[in-house]
């Protein structure tokens, strides 16, 4: 979770509390009840998939970097050895020169026809001294790259999975939250000391971008107008 996600997370987590402190007030069964339910059903999935996303976000990223420059060693090698050849040819292509593009798939791509073209001049390529292993090496080194690609972005396909299941959590939660504005008023309007302890625990703390100490704003928190009257005034306001 990003900080903006976080404080309203832990704002979700005071509203849940509250309700947990006041089953005579809001009992399991009733609307208001169900609504505390449905929070803390969100706050659940919001803790999972901010567990879940960071994880398959580095998925592969280790592996793929020592793949990469495992494949960048052996290319090195082998393609020194084949500008040799390529001199002693003059006029001739040589499908083992290093490849312009330096991306992943690009050397991917250069190992394997690498491979291709050096078993077809293995000899050649041995008489320079060219180790017989490394071509098949470079093969691995194709394989291991390939597969590491794949797999980050896979890791990265699950990190966005658990973004939009963060979102849509996040989503339900401010939505029973907005619901809970209106029946905790109604509910408590009468009692100024369980309607103050619903709007200290709906508070929002909205962090400034300078260095100074987070300010604590209220969004879209309810507050009643008297202690003892009737209606409640609502104070609708975003935090920044």
């Amino acid at each position: 979770m990003n900080r903006s996600e976080r404080v309203k997370y832990e704002m979700f987590k005071r509203v849940r509390e509250f309700g947990k402190a006041h089953p005579e007030l809001f009992p399991g069964s009733s609307p208001s009840g169900k609504t505390f339910a449905t929070l803390a059903q969100a706050i659940a999935e919001i803790e999972a998939n901010s567990v879940a996303k960071p994880l398959p976000a580095t998925d592969g990223r280790q592996a793929k970097a020592a793949a990469r420059a495992e494949i960048k060693r052996a290319l090195t090698i082998v393609a020194r050895t084949a500008r040799d050849l390529a001199r002693k040819t003059p006029g001739s292509a040589n499908p083992m020169a290093m490849p312009d593009g330096r991306s992943d798939v690009d050397l991917v791509e250069a190992a394997r026809k690498f491979v291709i073209a050096g078993e077809a001049r293995k000899d050649e390529l041995m008489q320079l001294g060219l180790a017989p292993e490394r071509l098949t090496e470079l093969g691995a080194a194709a394989d291991a790259l390939a597969l590491a690609i794949n797999t980050r972005m896979a890791g990265r396909q699950r990190a966005a999975g658990a973004q939009r299941g963060l979102d849509a959590a996040m989503a339900t939660a401010f939505d029973a939250i907005r619901t809970l504005d209106v029946m905790v008023a109604n509910i408590a309007e009468t009692d100024p000391v369980v309607f103050g302890e619903w709007t200290q625990s709906r508070r929002v703390a909205a962090w400034r971008r300078s260095r100074a100490a987070p300010e604590e704003v209220t969004e879209a928190t309810a507050e009643p107008a008297t202690t003892t009257g009737t209606e409640v005034a609502t104070e609708v306001r975003k935090a920044s």
